[in-house]
């Protein structure tokens, strides 16, 4: 092995990560809603006392994600001006 080397092959790299990978460990691969399925659901709740929790709960329901995916998908479509926090 030369000084710039890795002691790790590309196909122990590879075997390492099938091994390690979700789907092999029994864990779902979900991807995070967009913006546009975060308002969708959003639009879809009851207006009164509506807030992050009330929105984050029905995402996770429709789509299975954690609840730490859901609050960034929240925070993804604030951050987008889907989402927009209104004054009582």
């Amino acid at each position: 092995m030369d000084e710039t080397g890795s002691a790790f092959g590309t196909e122990d790299l590879e075997l390492h990560e099938r091994q390690n990978s979700a789907a092999d460990s029994g864990r779902r691969l979900l991807r995070r809603p967009t913006p546009a399925e975060t308002r969708r659901i959003a639009r879809a709740c009851p207006p009164d006392g509506l807030s992050v929790p009330v929105i984050v709960d029905p995402i996770r329901r429709e789509t299975g994600c954690s609840r730490a995916t859901a609050y960034r998908a929240v925070a993804d479509a604030f951050a987008a001006g889907i989402l927009s926090r209104t004054e009582d």
